[in-house]
């Protein structure tokens, strides 16, 4: 009875410390404002009473928390708001009990005792449980985050200072770097984030009671770092860790909030003197590899579930997986991420976080949010997707861990989209040192309907199949059938299949048709739910054949060139095909098509064959090798009807030069399909040009020389030209130029947004508010482009829209130069300064202006940085279909190559512009008309358009009678009898910019009269006439509101 007494005694004994240990919250006053001026902070924010805070750290404090480490403390802090927030919080443990820590230095290791710097807490804020504290202390580094799961603030070391924090809401001061995983604010309105936070949330409700019942997981980590990363936290490992561990600590708690998923540092390595690692590797990829390579010869033993190789190289390497689910998989269970600690003065903290866990996201196998594997195609589309383009429009939304749009200028929630969670926890639940196999769930159904020529068919083969290659790994077979066959009706199931990447390939003569050039055909990923997914499909026939070598001769292999004729688009698709023996058999829908069969030191008769596969086999193409010293080049010549159809052009006139003589080597004709294809190219380069075509019928859509050289014969690329139809006369010689300087009226809130940050990189089709009269056709809607617009069926971008040979109904450019012309959402800070493109309608008809705005638009240096920033607007008038271009605040702040802008209007041909040429000979305000084609307009550090410059377009041949006979009293010319001079005359009702000008009857200004600004009233000019020759002259005024008269007047000597 007393052992037992005593026993109850002890166990109260320690139940009694216990609770005194956990009901005691400890109390420490770490932080005190610091009373500093927003302009000693040098800190920008977006909005002006959502400061970053200074706070002082007590240090003395600082070191009783490290040393006591109580389980429960309780700290006030002032948030950006200029309120009082009080963490209540618990202490938690992110290392597992037998976690190590290695520091390597000269070629030796040893264990370093970690845990007495450091301590971590997790809580909430008082009053308001939905704000999650997570903070990290050492002697050197505060780290935290507090987060409702869409706002973020930040506390962290101002400027590296141990003894200065500061408080801030990432979201409304300062952009991170741009997010790099080289694995293959959006202005959201309130409805479509409710939209999308309830799915968020109503997944978080619906899987919290999965989770709740599955046991939760836990991932042990083994971290690697390199010397670059020890001398980056100051040589300090105590800094170090902290950093690391503090990041691992809030990455845990979004993987347990969203998947029920807790991570445990087991192993960090450290290097205080040179690592193993690339200094300079131009890649993660590389860094990637070599970790990989030391760790299975050196750490092999090392238990882990996966590992993580963190850096803090000074060039943002981005961050890189080494498989797409190869969790648990040796080698595949590695990632790479280079960490920034500070971005500028401000800790880069919550974006290491959110990188960070996007690797991981990758190797516990989820995709990109703008992957077209999704059942229903990208869940964003803020960047494009490296399945290829399969998405018909923007999708705006705020972006997740898995996403890339934070560089679409947009802001990231820190949680995974609920499509990704669904993914990634399954993927861990049958893991192998996570889960367990046994517990994969293949419980889903793929279903849908089968369609060929857009009718159901029946009786179709259909095999699924995971895809594990390449980066994808960890998918599971399919529980059930793995081959189904369509019904009467079309439809086909496959059932009992796990979450994971999956391909559907039809059986015996069909294939499946991508979406535009998607490349996965036919992938598709199940998250964790039953998916719809309708197929389309296409017949295939074959195409058999021989080649014939001379008796006694045998190859490994022979390539082929399968060369699609009768494609839309105006480059030929190829396909590339090997076989290993001289007989090829190879399947293709119907169409033309040309194969060429390839081997080096062999030419072939013939050297190509026509083939049109339609409704049948193909059984005999052969071909005849004999051995050849040279190599050969081939290509071809095609017509492009319209901008979607183009079909070859026959019997064009090829002329090969010698470059280095200029000599002619080869005349070549294209056959009947448009085809060459030429062997005794010798190793030089040569000029290739179409030629001797009719000028007056045609003209080339694109360049008509190219230049073969070595690496040209070798890679066998092909001699690519196209014609197309001169279709209209001319017409932009018809608009009149003008220029004046006014006022740029900024539209931002006063119109509709069109996109914002990267998606300003982004091709836009909108409709007009009214009919515009371009040239000779009226358009109801343009083009959007990066500093200029088209109209009809266009090209795709081109950073010389004047000069390029695109197809369009007329250029209008602004601001052309997209190859340097960039989005970003702030500048050095400034977050006022986001890229926007924005459009706004004004007036009431006939007198409507419709404006498109580019606001801070950027241009970036060698390093990346941004050089400068630049705001135009385009203004289309409906009374009189003229143009201006207004430009706003343009600064270039770097000493960089000027650039080299097209401005000005181009028609449907290369023969019909209207450019603007500006050089170091005269400046924006005093441009020239162009001369050439590809003249451009220089921007330099001196030489920029001035606020509210503005550049006028009015057409003088236009229908307008009706403005005409309105105003045709209001300009009066009278001639003297006694001199060459006439008298203009004119009534002016309201203060603008004039311009009085005389054109010749061809549209060509021969004579400005007049510019500058008038105030109403009565006018007088008088003009000298001995300047011009005799004809038909005619004299306007042009005012900058859109006003215009004119009146005519001959010469007669």
């Amino acid at each position: 009875m007393l052992i037992g007494f005593t026993k109850v005694l002890c166990v109260l004994s320690i139940m009694l410390i216990f609770l005194i240990n956990t009901a005691f919250t400890y109390e420490y006053k770490l932080f005190t404002p610091i009373n500093e001026k927003k302009s000693q902070l040098q800190i920008i924010t977006k909005k002006g009473n959502d400061l970053p805070v200074l706070l002082s750290i007590d240090k003395l404090i600082l070191s009783k928390l490290l040393a006591n480490k109580h389980l429960n403390i309780e700290f006030e802090i002032k948030n950006p708001a200029n309120g009082i927030w009080k963490a209540i919080l618990y202490k938690y443990e992110v290392f597992s009990p037998d976690a190590k820590v290695i520091i390597n230095e000269n070629d030796s290791q040893k264990e370093f005792d970690f845990r007495k710097g450091i301590v971590i807490y997790r809580g909430y804020i008082e009053g308001n449980t939905a704000l999650k504290v997570n903070i990290t202390f050492s002697e050197n580094i505060v780290n935290g985050i507090i987060s409702d799961n869409h706002s973020t603030w930040v506390i962290g070391n101002y400027n590296r200072n141990p003894e200065i924090a500061i408080f801030f809401n990432k979201d409304n001061v300062i952009a991170p770097p741009k997010t790099i995983c080289n694995n293959t604010d959006l202005d959201i309105s309130t409805e479509a984030y409710k939209v999308m936070m309830e799915t968020v949330s109503g997944f978080a409700k619906k899987k919290q009671n999965i989770l709740m019942n599955d046991k939760p997981l836990s991932i042990e980590l083994a971290l690697e770092t390199d010397y670059i990363t020890f001398q980056y936290f100051n040589n300090d490992e105590n800094t170090l860790i902290a950093y690391i561990t503090s990041m691992i600590s809030v990455i845990s708690q979004i993987y347990e909030r969203d998947v029920n998923t807790s991570m445990t540092v087991k192993y960090l390595n450290i290097w205080k003197t040179k690592d193993p690692y690339p200094e300079n590797p131009g890649d993660s990829r590389y860094l990637l590899r070599a970790a990989q390579n030391y760790w299975e010869e050196n750490k092999k033993d090392v238990q882990r579930d996966v590992v993580m190789y963190l850096s803090a190289r000074e060039r943002n390497l981005g961050g890189e997986a080494a498989s797409i689910g190869g969790v648990c998989m040796g080698i595949n269970s590695f990632a790479y991420n280079t960490i920034k600690g500070y971005f500028k003065q401000l800790p880069a903290y919550s974006w290491d976080i959110v990188v960070t866990a996007h690797e991981f996201g990758h190797v516990f196998g989820s995709s990109h949010t703008h992957s077209c594997l999704w059942p229903s195609g990208p869940i964003d589309s803020c960047s494009a997707s490296e399945s290829g383009h399969c998405f018909d429009e923007v999708v705006p939304t705020e972006g997740t861990i898995m996403s890339y749009c934070i560089n679409a200028g947009g802001s990231e929630i820190p949680v995974f989209h609920p499509l990704c969670s669904s993914v990634i926890r399954a993927f861990l639940e049958r893991s192998d040192c996570i889960g367990s196999p046994s517990d994969a769930e293949k419980i889903y159904t793929l279903f849908g309907k089968v369609f060929c020529n857009g009718k159901s068919i029946p009786g179709i083969i259909l095999k699924i199949e995971p895809i594990n290659f390449d980066l994808w790994k960890g998918s599971m077979k399919p529980g059930g059938d793995s081959i189904t066959t369509t019904d009467s009706a079309g439809n086909y199931s496959f059932g009992m299949l796990a979450t994971g990447l999956y391909i559907v390939k039809p059986q015996k003569d069909y294939i499946l048709l991508s979406k535009d050039d998607q490349k996965e055909t036919g992938g598709i990923i199940i998250p964790s739910k039953n998916i719809i997914k309708d197929l389309n499909i296409a017949k295939v026939w074959a195409i058999n054949g021989k080649v014939t070598f001379p008796e006694g001769i045998k190859v490994d292999s022979i390539n082929y060139f399968l060369v699609k004729i009768d494609s839309l688009i105006n480059k030929y698709p190829i396909e590339k095909y090997t076989f290993k023996s001289d007989t090829f058999s190879i399947t293709a829908i119907e169409g033309n098509y040309v194969i060429i069969p390839n081997l080096t030191g062999y030419n072939f008769s013939p050297p190509y064959q026509h083939i049109s596969l339609i409704s049948k086999d193909i059984n005999d193409v052969p071909f005849t090798a004999e051995a050849w010293k040279d190599c050969g080049m081939w290509g071809y010549t095609n017509f492009r009807k319209s901008i979607f159809i183009n079909e070859p052009y026959p019997y064009a006139s090829i002329r090969i030069t010698d470059k280095a003589t200029d000599s002619v080597f080869h005349n070549i004709t294209t056959d009947h399909k448009g085809f060459f294809y030429l062997y005794d190219m010798p190793n030089k380069e040569f000029k290739v040009e179409l030629c001797n075509y009719d000028t007056t019928k045609y003209i080339i859509n694109g360049i008509n020389s190219l230049i073969f050289d070595p690496y040209t014969k070798f890679s066998l690329q092909p001699f690519y030209f196209s014609l197309r139809d001169r279709k209209l006369p001319a017409f932009t010689d018809k608009y009149i130029f003008s220029s004046n300087t006014g006022i740029y009226n900024d539209i931002k809130g006063l119109g509709e947004l069109i996109g914002i940050g990267r998606q300003f990189e982004t091709n836009y089709k909108i409709g007009l508010p009214f009919n515009f009269l371009f040239g000779y056709n009226k358009y109801d809607c343009i083009n959007i482009y990066r500093g200029y617009v088209t109209f009809g069926d266009s090209d795709p971008n081109t950073s010389t829209p004047i000069s390029s040979n695109i197809i369009a109904g007329g250029v209008i450019s602004i601001f052309s130069e997209y190859e340097y012309l960039f989005a970003r959402d702030n500048y050095y800070g400034d977050t006022t300064k986001k890229t926007r493109l924005e459009k706004l309608t004004e007036g009431i008809a006939p007198n409507r202006v419709f404006t498109v705005q580019w606001s801070n638009i950027f241009t970036t240096n060698l390093f990346n940085q941004s050089s400068g920033y630049y705001n135009y607007q385009l203004k289309l008038y409906e009374k009189d279909h003229s143009i201006e271009f207004v430009y706003g605040e343009c600064k270039l702040d770097s000493a960089n190559s000027p650039l080299r802008l097209q401005i000005g209007l181009r028609g449907t041909e290369n023969n019909d512009f209207n450019n603007r040429l500006i050089d170091s000979k005269n400046k924006w305000d005093q441009s020239a008309k162009g001369i050439k084609i590809d003249d451009f307009a220089v921007l330099t550090t001196i030489n920029y358009p001035e606020n509210g410059l503005t550049f006028r377009w009015v057409n003088n041949n236009l229908d307008l009678e009706n403005t005409y006979e309105k105003h045709k009293d209001n300009l009066k010319v009278y001639p003297s009898v006694t001199s060459d001079d006439i008298t203009l005359e004119f009534n002016w009702s309201n203060y603008s910019n004039v311009t009085i000008e005389v054109i010749n009857s061809i549209g060509e200004v021969v004579s400005i009269v007049y510019k500058g600004y008038l105030d109403s009233g009565k006018y007088e000019f008088k003009f000298n006439t001995n300047q011009l020759s005799n004809g038909s002259y005619f004299c306007r005024n042009i005012s900058s509101s859109g006003f215009l008269s004119s009146v005519g007047f001959i010469v007669i000597r």
